[in-house]
């Protein structure tokens, strides 16, 4: 929720609004649903990411804006997964898939992939 904010704070800063005017939008921003919503997904993981023991692929753009990319070693650090790798692309968004390092995004999850032990 907070990166949500930061998000609105600079696209306002953008659009060439004045800090009064930013900070009075800012106040008067009260949250949807939704995020509320998202908030607690994203709390309810954090409580349980612990659990998660199955071989884990944590990738994370570090140009996100949405995303506080601490995100990424919070889960890498508490699963209890043997088999983890963390990847971090340097020169990508939020839209990791779709940006500047796509292709090696791809080539990192499918070398992880390989890697595995399928026999199981």
């Amino acid at each position: 929720y907070e990166g949500v904010l930061e998000y609105a704070r600079n696209f306002k800063k953008y659009q060439g609004k004045d800090q009064e005017t930013i900070d009075r939008e800012m106040e008067a921003f009260q949250p949807t649903g939704t995020l509320k919503e998202l908030q607690q997904t994203i709390q309810n993981v954090r409580d349980h990411v612990d659990e998660v023991m199955d071989p884990l692929l944590v990738i994370q753009a570090e140009k996100d804006a949405m995303i506080n990319p601490d995100s990424a070693n919070v889960i890498y650090e508490e699963a209890s997964s043997d088999e983890k790798d963390i990847k971090w692309y340097a020169d990508s968004g939020h839209v990791i898939t779709i940006d500047k390092e796509k292709e090696q995004v791809f080539e990192d999850i499918y070398e992880f992939l390989e890697g595995l032990d399928w026999s199981e």
